[in-house]
């Protein structure tokens, strides 16, 4: 009966210690495993709703720091990429986008975007240049309708003078035709 105590003894025992193990090991587990999962997950999230701000702290040297250091370098990308956005978008188009490979689909789309509004701008500088040439062009013309409506005016006050001064003249000679009129008269008279 003693040796069977004894014997009982040491299976609680040993019962104890391997469940303090378990417990020791699921522990270890959780804290190794479990708790970077959920931290990813909840970056995960955040990245899915456009927010790069998290921090991944995961640094181990197994397949879970692999991909805490993948996690790193996309939210590094990220946050460039939105860099560069706000650049072009604020008018900057002195950045220079590039993608990181023929299946970047945001890079590509930031690189299009980029060349396409340097075209507009381009185009509208050439725009710009076309209609300060005809505004020149319209106000050359303006200059000239101006010029001659002056001389068409001197024009007319040179004609009106020269007018004025042919109907003088031509009442003097009626003027002295009557008064011919009048002596050649008096000369038939008498």
């Amino acid at each position: 009966e003693t040796d069977q105590r004894l014997s009982t003894h040491w299976v609680i025992a040993e019962t104890i210690v391997v469940l303090l193990f378990l417990v020791a090991l699921l522990w270890a587990i959780q804290r190794t495993t479990v708790r970077p999962l959920v931290k990813l997950t909840q970056v995960a999230g955040h990245l899915a709703d456009g927010d790069v701000s998290d921090v991944v702290d995961i640094k181990s040297r197994d397949e879970l720091g692999d991909l805490g250091e993948a996690f790193r370098r996309m939210m590094a990308y990220l946050t460039d990429a939105g860099r560069i956005a706000r650049a072009i978008g604020s008018g900057d188009l002195t950045v220079d986008p590039s993608a990181r490979g023929p299946k970047d689909v945001l890079g590509q789309a930031l690189v299009q975007m980029h060349g396409r509004l340097i075209e507009l701008l381009e185009a509208m500088q050439h725009a710009g240049h076309d209609v300060q040439q005809s505004v020149e062009e319209v106000t050359g013309v303006i200059r000239q309708t101006r010029d001659a409506t002056q001389q068409i005016a001197a024009a007319r006050g040179q004609t009106a003078e020269a007018t004025g001064s042919s109907s003088e003249g031509l009442r003097q000679i009626a003027e002295a035709m009557a008064e011919l009129g009048q002596a050649v008269g008096q000369v038939a008279e008498g």
